[in-house]
């Protein structure tokens, strides 16, 4: 198949639903880390994991639907979009949790940001650190709670960002320039003389 704008967005579209997916089980870990601790290291690996699954979807693009060959920039463009959808994905599961599913979301995430910062002040060795974070935290009481349509903008952008960071690095790896049929061709007419 062809590298056509539209098999890249279809493609891209597809495998956007278990990226998707993913973000959503990692946003539920990150929950549970808040909880308890013990979690953190499970959910830091399956945050490096990103990049890695990013490069097989667009290895499989690449291998695939456009014939074993893609560009630098097209390889960017097709994780770019890969996340634009699972961006758009993942801000509505965002929007639909903290609209209908737990409408104290906000307030708990608030709640635990508090004592986050109230814990750190009470253990910090350095006065640095004790005054950075009474400044955080005075400032985090002063905020007021983001509607789920906040949060879910502030999600979209945030991964949005991190995607496209992420596909500067990944797209770099999948490129995959044809082969120069010119040197084959005067290799096999070096061999026939």
């Amino acid at each position: 198949m062809k590298n056509t704008p539209e098999s890249l967005y279809s493609v891209a579209s597809k495998l956007a639903i278990p990226l998707a997916a993913y973000f959503i089980g990692l946003f539920f870990l990150m929950n549970l880390v808040y909880e308890k601790s013990q979690y953190s290291l499970i959910l830091f690996v399956l945050i490096l994991m990103v990049p890695l699954l990013i490069y097989k979807y667009a290895k499989k693009y690449r291998d695939m639907f456009a014939g074993g060959v893609l560009s630098y920039m097209n390889a960017w463009r097709f994780c770019a979009t890969l996340f634009i959808f699972a961006s758009l994905l993942f801000s509505f599961f965002i929007y639909i949790y903290t609209t209908f599913l737990n409408t104290e979301y906000a307030s708990w995430m608030m709640q635990t940001s508090i004592q986050y910062l109230e814990q750190i002040i009470k253990q910090a060795p350095k006065e640095s650190e004790v005054a950075f974070a009474k400044e955080w935290l005075e400032k985090t009481k002063e905020l007021s709670l983001p509607t789920p349509i906040e949060m879910a903008v502030q999600t979209f952008w945030m991964v949005l960002n991190g995607g496209f960071i992420t596909a500067l690095v990944v797209s770099f790896f999948v490129k995959k320039k044809p082969p120069f049929i010119g040197d084959q061709h005067n290799n096999d007419t070096i061999t026939e003389e």
